[in-house]
């Protein structure tokens, strides 16, 4: 096999060149630059995971490096035809777009083949997720939070989608660390954006909250305690409930210390007869010393832990960074941890009984 270390620098550029003519490297090298270079090595799609396209590409002797490879096809690959940059970041884009696409389609064919959901001869109607879970529920005496740590909501709102309709459509769903822009858009169809935090000088992180229920509405009053990756977070609150609900995220390297300061002020400051579910990524586990402190936190205030299964698991080791902690009797709410398929940590739902004797 001839490799790139093998060869003179005009002989090497001729070779890699000449392995991108292939429709299936270059077919791979645009999926893992516009999706799967982000994503754990557990995420598979249309058959490819990151480690099996990087071991691709390094049999057909292409760097596997992320510079190397963006340097290989936004310069010399599409220069050689007169394609600029921006022209080829439209093309990932789009690309994309197009996979997300196909996957809904695929998956409502099968759907419609078992005949479970309603289908519409109409080609611009793929996905009728109205007729599947309408947005006010027959039934008011329970309220789902879905909450998970995404690294990206933009490159994964697909996916995001197909996971909450397989869940009927929580009412709230809670996410960390979106990495959107300030200016960014966010649309989930069935929900509306209550609440969402971006950061302003560092990137990544930031916490959202939306919901399929228009009485919750954005608290504000609390931001001053804001705080990037030490304390992000965004509050809701649902009058007809005296209900608030809490998505809150801490960089793995924030000071713990400012992190449960700010929190037990934060808890401490709402109304004492409110309701209130806490949740999103703490990076606090339990064999962190810090964790004594945050249960001396909930104890005081009475709250309750929900998960009892590890949110964040890795080839070594396993953890519990993930929380959602509540004021509703334990008895009365239930939690499922499940693989969501396309992040490093686990998705969680939780269903909270809204019958008096539950709160």
């Amino acid at each position: 096999m001839m490799r790139l270390s093998q060869n003179s620098d005009a002989e090497s550029g001729r070779y890699l060149l000449s392995r991108l003519k292939d429709p299936s490297i270059l077919r791979a090298l645009r999926l893992y630059l516009s999706y799967l270079h982000d994503q754990p090595s557990n995420v598979c799609f249309e058959g490819h995971t990151t480690t099996s396209i990087k071991l691709m590409l390094a049999s057909e002797g292409l760097p596997i490096d992320l510079g190397s490879l963006r340097n290989l096809m936004y310069i010399r690959f599409h220069d050689v035809y007169g394609i600029g940059a921006a022209e080829v970041e439209d093309d990932l884009s789009a690309f994309w777009s197009f996979f997300s696409s196909e996957k809904l389609v695929r998956l409502q064919k099968i759907r419609e083949s078992q005949s479970n959901y309603f289908s519409s001869c109409s080609p611009s109607n793929v996905t009728r997720p109205e007729d599947l879970a309408p947005s006010v529920k027959p039934e008011d005496s329970e309220l789902s939070v879905f909450l998970l740590n995404i690294q990206s909501l933009k490159r994964k709102t697909n996916d995001l989608f197909l996971l909450l309709e397989e869940l009927k459509f929580p009412e709230i769903f809670a996410i960390t660390e979106h990495w959107l822009n300030i200016d960014e858009p966010i649309c989930i169809q069935n929900y509306t954006t209550i609440a969402r935090f971006n950061r302003g000088i560092f990137s990544h992180g930031g916490t959202l909250i939306m919901s399929t229920n228009s009485d919750f509405v954005a608290v504000t009053k609390f931001d001053i305690l804001l705080s990037e990756k030490e304390f992000e977070f965004s509050i809701v609150h649902n009058a007809l409930l005296d209900l608030y609900i809490i998505c809150i995220y801490r960089s793995p390297d924030a000071n713990v210390l400012v992190f449960c300061q700010k929190l037990l002020s934060l808890l401490e400051s709402l109304p004492i007869k409110s309701k209130l579910i806490l949740c999103g990524d703490f990076n606090i586990t339990s064999v962190c010393a810090a964790q004594e402190s945050l249960q001396s936190i909930f104890d005081s205030l009475v709250l309750e832990m929900h998960i009892n299964s590890p949110t964040r698991i890795t080839k070594n080791s396993s953890s519990t960074i993930d929380y959602i902690v509540s004021s509703f009797i334990p008895s009365f709410v239930d939690c499922t941890v499940l693989n969501a398929g396309f992040s490093n940590h686990e998705a969680v739902i939780c269903r909270f009984s809204l019958e008096s004797k539950g709160i």
